[in-house]
This record gives structure tokens, sequence and C-alpha cells, in this order.
């Protein structure tokens, strides 16, 4: 018995690996000390092939897998958080005695830049990286190169040139978001002392706005909130403007600091909003009602936070105050006064929402009201026929207006042995309608409807009880796309993002991502028939591809592709270097 045991142990500990490396500057190649590396491992299943996927990000109201249908093994589990490593005076590190498996590593250390902004297909960057394990193995070489961060810091006065205090002074980027479309992302935020400085640190390089508009947060440093702030002081862009298309980027360089960002603000009028709301079921003034208001638009007023306002339940009405020119969105939301059922979904407060412009006066009349949410039903087939056994479905509806005040969780449907579903509370508005599958082989997303309207190019617009039946349409015959990234150099460049691009290019579900390998291959799998371009680049901007003036830069430098039925098309894609 003790030598069975003692044979087991041995078994046990030989399985086990190690993962070892190193955190340097990436400026000067210096080891760092004291740098922090994380480790998670990841659920077993994750990665691997055979999911097709038309989601861009989570959807918010989920057409869950009917009962009966196959998971995979290890699908569903957590990630297991792994105790940190600090890395000794030569900047290395190392984690003992792990399973095999999948692990996300991440280092990070004072003074350096703690975000980049141009992840490789994984989530993978300079901070973080991916490695797999295998049983008794020990990987070495992972080394990490961090970026020294930048510093940026000024004053904020009046007119008159007295200190602000409790402002908010951010660093924004340009970016993207899911769906292609251009908007500001903040980078970090800092608000003013009783001097009114403000000073911003570790900042990854690159070229930013900087803004400065109210703060709700309490002030740091003294031991008690001074109120909220009020919105005389609307959004500002340095140096001194409103509309981000005046503004000027400042350029954050790597270890310096960019001292002098001053900015003196102006007061502007504000104005009222007044309204009423009302249930248009039964045309009554709702009680329990919670309303705020935000920008529509969160580039112009990013910074101007929904705040609560009185409400007379006895008439509906409302008065909303301090509210600058600009165009927003009011959002009044019902509380919720049952109780939460074990083992049932979260019930979902009613919302209601309505567009006002303001523009250089108070505005009256504006009427919020709540619609009773609706139904969505549909089936979900594969070129007409039920899913086969073995394959899992899923849809899901998320809201496509940016900036959108509504946010839901996941909802469970009703579903039917012939694959067909129900979706419910769903409230009025825009949404993306989203599906992917599990466990078939080569099959693709080929077509959503809502009666005449195409889905898959257009959103799904609720304004009211649904007739229509969403029909979800999987293919078969997905095809491969594989093949080398060549530069003109003789060297093969190595693990560079790769870009798949559908002719079709209103079909947000056929576009791809991935990475080369060392050698400077790649894969796409379940590529739906059709004709498409490859593009490689080291820099390319996450979600930037949607966006047709940024394709329309790089047009000449992809690279033709067709699948044809199950087809597997083979090619080399030329490096963008520009």
């Amino acid at each position: 018995m003790i030598a069975l045991t003692a044979f087991l142990f041995f078994l046990l500990q030989s399985s086990k690996g190690s993962i070892e490396g190193a955190v340097v500057n990436s400026a000067t190649n210096k080891p760092i000390a004291g740098a922090q590396v994380q480790a998670t491992r990841m659920p077993g299943g994750m990665g691997t092939t055979g999911t097709v996927a038309t989601a861009l990000v989570g959807g918010v109201i989920t057409a869950a897998p009917p009962a009966g249908t196959i998971v995979r093994q290890g699908e569903g589990a957590a990630p297991v958080q792994i105790p940190p490593a600090t890395t000794d005076a030569n900047g290395h590190f190392v984690f003992s005695d792990l399973e095999p498996g999948t692990y996300f590593l991440r280092a990070f250390a004072d003074g350096y830049a703690r975000q980049e902004f141009n992840p490789r297909p994984g989530g993978t960057n300079s901070m973080t990286v991916q490695v797999t394990l295998a049983a008794g193995t020990v990987l070495k070489d992972t080394v990490f190169r961090l970026v020294p961060g930048g510093t940026v810091s000024g004053r904020v006065t009046g007119s008159g040139g007295a200190p602000l205090v409790n402002l908010e002074v951010t660093v924004l980027r340009n970016g993207y978001d899911p769906d292609g479309r251009k908007r500001l992302q903040q980078v970090g935020a800092a608000q003013t002392n009783d001097l009114g400085e403000y000073r911003l640190f570790w900042i990854t390089p690159g070229r930013y706005y900087l803004s400065v508009a109210p703060s709700n947060r309490p002030m740091p440093g003294i031991a008690f909130f001074p109120g909220t702030s009020s919105n005389k002081y609307p959004r500002t862009f340095y140096p001194g403007v409103s509309d981000v298309s005046a503004a000027v980027l400042v350029d954050i360089q790597a270890a310096a600091e960019l001292s002098g960002m001053d900015f003196r603000l102006v007061e502007q009028p504000t104005y009222r909003v007044r309204g009423r709301i009302v249930d248009s079921t039964t045309g009554q003034a709702p009680r329990g009602v919670s309303i705020g208001i935000v920008p529509r638009d969160p580039i112009g007023n990013a910074g101007m936070s929904m705040f609560s306002t009185p409400y007379n339940a006895a008439d509906g009405s409302f008065e909303l105050r301090d509210i600058p020119s600009g165009d927003y969105i009011i959002r009044a939301q019902l509380q919720f006064n049952g109780r939460f059922e074990p083992g049932q979904p979260r019930p979902i407060p009613p919302i209601a929402t309505a567009s006002v412009d303001v523009r250089g006066g108070d505005v009256d009349g504006v009427v919020v009201a709540f619609e009773p949410p609706v139904s969505v039903s549909g089936r979900i087939t594969v070129d007409g026929k039920a899913l086969p056994a073995g394959m899992r479905a899923n849809v899901s509806l998320r809201p496509f207006v940016l900036n959108s005040p509504i946010g839901l969780p996941p909802r469970q449907p009703q579903w039917n042995p012939d694959g067909s579903f129900r979706i419910d509370q769903v409230p009025p508005g825009e949404y993306r309608v989203d599906a992917c599958c599990v466990g078939g082989q080569n099959i693709y997303v080929k077509e959503i409807r809502l009666g005449s309207v195409d889905l898959l190019s257009h959103p799904l617009v609720v304004s009211g009880p649904i007739a229509d039946s969403l029909e979800v349409v999987f293919g078969e015959g997905a095809g491969e796309i594989s093949g080398t990234v060549r530069a003109d150099s003789q060297k093969t460049p190595a693990k560079v993002s790769v870009v798949l691009i559908p002719d079709q290019r209103e079909r947000r579900d056929l576009y791809k991502f991935t990475m080369s390998d060392a050698a400077g291959h790649f894969i796409f799998r379940t590529v739906a028939p059709g004709s498409y371009k490859v593009f490689a680049g080291a820099d390319i901007e996450q979600n930037s591809w949607f966006d047709r003036d940024v394709l329309r830069n790089y047009e000449q430098s992809g690279t033709p592709a067709k699948v044809s039925d199950f087809g597997n098309t083979t090619l080399d894609v030329n490096l963008i270097t520009k």
C-alpha cells in the first residue's frame, strides 16, 4: 500500500510543470526588479476549434441551448488564479508545480504603462502572454517588455484665474466600439486639488485628447464630500474648446512629463428640461420611478454623468436642472418591489427613454412613456432542417445604439424540440442579433431574418409586438483559409495580426481575426463560402477594420481569397508596413 501511494504521488508530481521568464524595460532592455506577474489557468475547452460565432461582444438577452444538447467537457468552468510571483533583482520570475493547461500571464510594475491599445487576438500584448503548458514540462524564456509610462500635468482655473477644485481631467484616445464606430475611450482621470492642479501618470505613450468636466466623486484629501459639481463648466477639450473636432492632440512620451497643460474655463449657461412620465398601457403616472439624463453622444459631453431628480408620482411630472446645451437621452426606470424567485432569471425593471435637444433655452413638454416589453420568437435550423444531434446553438440580442442607456442581464428562453425558441421581456430599442453554434462540422451562419429584414446587415427594431418569426439559418460547407505572412526582407515576420474581411463589408459576422505563429503561418477556420481579402500588419487597431475610412487606406495591400463549399484556400499575404 505504501509503495502504491508513493507511486501515485510520483505520477501526480511528474505531471506538473513550471513557467519561468523575465520582465524587462522595453526601452533599455534592463531587468525590472519587484515587478508582479499574475497567472491564470483557463478552463479546459477554451480556445478549442469548432465554434462559429457572429457575436462581437457578449449578448445582453440570450437564447440558451435547449435541454439535451451536448456541452463540451470543461466548458463553463471558472478560471483558476495562481498566487502571483514577484521578480528578483535580475527581473526573473517562476511559477512552479503547475497543472497542465492554458495560462494567461500578466506583468506590471510601478512607473510603467498599465494599458496597451492594440491587443493581439486572444487579448495578448507586451504585458500579457498566453502559453500552453504540457504535463511535466518547463517553459522558459517568457519575456515581458514593459513600456515606461508618461506623465501629464497642469492647472485648471476659472476665467478670473481662481483655481477650480474637484473637476475631473481625463486623458482620451481615439478608438472603436465593437461595431467599428469611432468613439473616444478614457485612458485615465484625475481630479483637481485645492490649487486647481492635476497630474496623471503611468500613461501608455501615444497621442491623446485632454478634457476637463465636472466630477461627482468625493474629493481626495478632505474629510467631507463637497456636493455635486455644477454643470456650469461643461466638458472642455484642450486647449479650451467644446468641440472635439477642434481639439488638439497632445503627445505623451515614455518616461517623460508633459507639464503646463492648463485650462482656463468660462462659465456656460445651463437650462431646465421639464416633462412627464406615463405608462402607455394605463395612461397613468407610474410610481417608484428614478429618472436621469445622459449625453446622446459620448464624445461631446462624455464627462456628464447621470443624476437623479425629483419626480412627482401624482401627475408624473419631473424637472431636470443645470443642463448645458447638447443632445441627451432621458432615462426612467421603475423600481422593482417584488421578490427574486430562486433559480429564476433576475427580473428586468421596466425602462423608458426619450431623446431631447437642449439649444439655448429651457425645454418643456417632454413625454417619457413606458412601453410594455415584448417577446421575440424564432427558430434555428441548418439549411432548413433541425439541428443535428450534438450541435449546440445560441442566439443573443445586444443594444445597437451607441451609449445605450439600456443594460440587461441574460434571459433564458422557452425552447421546443424542433429548435424554436422565445425570448421574453425585450424592451423597445434597436438590437444586434448574434448567433453561434458549437459541435457541428463546417457550420456557419447563413442567414438571420425577421420577415423581409436582413438582420445580419441591419439592426432589429423593437417598437411594439413582433408578429414575424426570427429565422436563424446555419449553413453547411464552411471552409478554411491558411497561409504565410511575407515581408520584403528575407526574414519571415512572426506573431503579427491577420484579418479576414469579406467583400460583403456589411456582414460583420464574417470578419475574422487571428495571429501568425513564429514561422508566419496562420489559419482561419469555419469560413463561410464567399470572396474575401486578407490583411496582415503588426499595428492593427482593434475593431478599426469595420471603419470604411480606415480600410480605404489599406485596400490595395489586401490579398484576395475565395472560399468554395468545404474548400481549403492557401495563399501568401504581404505584411503591411505603412
